[in-house]
């Protein structure tokens, strides 16, 4: 009879007494529990049984309540255990638990992704999809696009984690209250916003307002709009980057960003980078952004004079 597989990660005592003594072999078998909870499936009746062996098991690998008896199988303490490690635990937990809400409720709330894993029909339960939400925000990916259509329940969701806001219906996903709700903690969310709401003025200086990088996501049009620009190079310069070639070669919006932050220039036109006004501005305000002149202004004295001037505490790193 041979070994199966799974004994290569049990100690050499185990493999080489375990055909031979059984009762004995469990004993170094429990040790080895902790480091590989699937020995359960090897272990006999008695100790699969044993709520402290079980335990052991389930906390190094959930899936090994699949071995468990089928008492300990509907132990709330043992499921909860093994869940909470892998919610695909859940599928081998007794019926009277996998229907028992409260007790989801309770899984859900240490781990939220065991969602996948309840019956279909509780996956509709509003109250079970919001604490497996609010746990981790990638169970929306599980949750009916019923729910997925409540602006209550999104918002709900939204709220915990901005990045659901690419789970949502699409005509939540064009609410501006729902996006901007997104955006409060994470301005990268409005990558999932509908094309018209990117290409609402109102809405998207409302953003950039809230957090100047807002702009990267807005339309082609709303990028070229120097009121649009400017409120995103005065709250962080190297919002720049984000602005149309044109706007890139605006005297106005360049000055701007450079006066926030010198190493701004970097996204500047070529023409820009070649103003000695521009040039000089950036340096003033850090003098690491010498590199981003023209070739000509590089060596110019009045730029290297004020790049050494630069305060130390004022040099910043690159975006």
């Amino acid at each position: 009879m041979s070994i199966n597989p799974i004994f290569s990660n049990l100690s050499k005592f185990a493999r080489e007494t375990y055909l031979k003594n059984k009762k004995l072999a469990e004993q170094q078998i429990w040790h080895d529990l902790q480091n590989n909870g699937l020995i359960l499936e090897y272990l006999s009746e008695a100790l699969r049984n044993n709520e402290e062996v079980v335990l052991t098991a389930v906390q190094n690998n959930g899936l090994a309540l699949k071995f468990a008896s089928k008492e300990l199988q509907n132990n709330e303490k043992v499921v909860l255990a093994a869940a909470t490690k892998n919610g695909k635990a859940l599928k081998y937990a007794s019926n009277r638990l996998i229907k028992n809400k409260k007790f989801l409720l309770t899984v859900l709330k240490e781990n939220g992704l065991a969602f996948e894993f309840i019956p279909e029909e509780l996956k509709n339960d509003e109250e079970i999809a919001s604490a497996a939400a609010e746990q981790d925000g990638i169970v929306l990916r599980y949750v009916p696009k019923a729910l997925r259509a409540k602006k209550d329940f999104m918002l709900a969701a939204i709220e915990k984690n901005s990045n659901a806001l690419q789970l949502a219906a699409p005509h939540l996903q064009d609410d501006p209250e729902v996006v901007f709700t997104a955006i409060q903690n994470n301005c990268y969310a409005l990558e999932y916003a509908s094309s018209r709401l990117k290409d609402n003025q109102e809405f998207m200086l409302d953003c950039i307002k809230h957090n100047s990088w807002s702009l990267q996501y807005a339309s082609d049009r709303l990028k070229n709009k120097v009121e649009l620009a400017l409120a995103a190079v005065q709250k962080k310069g190297s919002s720049l980057k984000f602005v149309s070639k044109e706007l890139q070669n605006n005297l106005e919006v360049v000055l701007t960003a450079v006066k926030n932050d010198g190493l701004a220039l970097q996204f500047a036109s070529d023409d820009l980078k070649n103003n000695e006004e521009v040039v000089l501005i950036a340096l003033e305000n850090n003098g690491s952004a010498l590199p981003y002149a023209s070739k000509r202004l590089q060596s110019k004295k009045a730029c290297t004079l004020a790049a050494k001037k630069t305060p130390k505490h004022l040099v910043k790193i690159k975006v």
